[in-house]
């Protein structure tokens, strides 16, 4: 059989299968929320606003971070004189301002997928880097409270991604070995975070840049969490089969 170069190149395209797995584990802040979005907005017209540049393309290598680990770079950046607590009150309270006015979109795919891992009886919880209090807020102004059952935040564990912790932790509530969890996250600090804890770390990009030897230990590499949701059936589907075979 003549297998030309266009069937070649769209098969290799497609995504792998999934491994076995027990629990999904998402990310919150670009995974199943456009968030980043917002607080990039919030960061830049405080900053402006005390009087410093502060711009999208600098706010770019932000995502993904904690709060801490964004001030002290902004610290980096400005210098010791950058009013650092007027700086988080004020991006806070826009933050706030503007969610209430305009909400949080949700990412495609994910109710579809939400439907499936309750279909599926697939334990499933979130693992944030956000605080508690600020987590609780998105998901209210995305119309998500009380969705989740499994929370966890960098509140939680000692150390926020890129640290294991969380991950350990979430694993641990969902009583699954990280071996048998699959982790959905779309930032180099989530990732690092994911394969540190030996989970099955899948990668969804949105905004973030990644360094292309942490990109590369991600199992798969995905376009949205609708080709998540797809390949989860798929794999379902392929299990039933097995073991209907038997």
């Amino acid at each position: 059989m003549h297998l030309n170069s266009e069937w070649i190149a769209s098969e290799l395209s497609k995504p792998p299968g999934l491994p076995p797995f027990s629990a999904v584990i998402l990310d919150i802040d670009g995974v199943i929320l456009d968030t980043e979005p917002t607080y990039r907005a919030a960061w830049i017209k405080a900053a402006n606003n005390l009087g410093y540049p502060l711009n999208e393309e600098i706010c770019l290598a932000y995502a993904g971070k904690s709060f801490a680990a964004i001030e002290t770079s902004v610290l980096e950046l400005f210098g010791k004189e950058f009013p650092i607590e007027a700086f988080e009150r004020l991006s806070a309270e826009i933050w706030h301002d503007n969610a209430k006015s305009d909400g949080i979109h949700k990412k495609p795919g994910i109710d579809d997928l939400l439907r499936t891992l309750q279909e599926l009886t697939i334990p499933f919880g979130l693992a944030t880097n956000s605080s508690k209090a600020s987590m609780q807020k998105c998901m209210e102004y995305a119309g998500f409270s009380g969705v989740f059952g499994m929370l966890m935040t960098k509140d939680d564990v000692v150390q926020a991604k890129p640290a294991p912790d969380i991950y350990l932790a979430m694993a641990k509530a969902l009583d699954v070995s990280p071996a048998n969890c699959l982790v959905v996250e779309d930032s180099e600090t989530g990732l690092s975070a994911a394969i540190r804890a030996g989970t099955i770390p899948i990668l969804i990009p949105d905004v973030c840049s990644i360094d292309v030897n942490i990109r590369s230990l991600a199992y798969a590499e995905l376009s949205s969490l609708l080709d998540l949701t797809l390949l989860i059936r798929k794999h379902y589907s392929g299990c039933a089969d097995k073991t209907q075979s038997l």
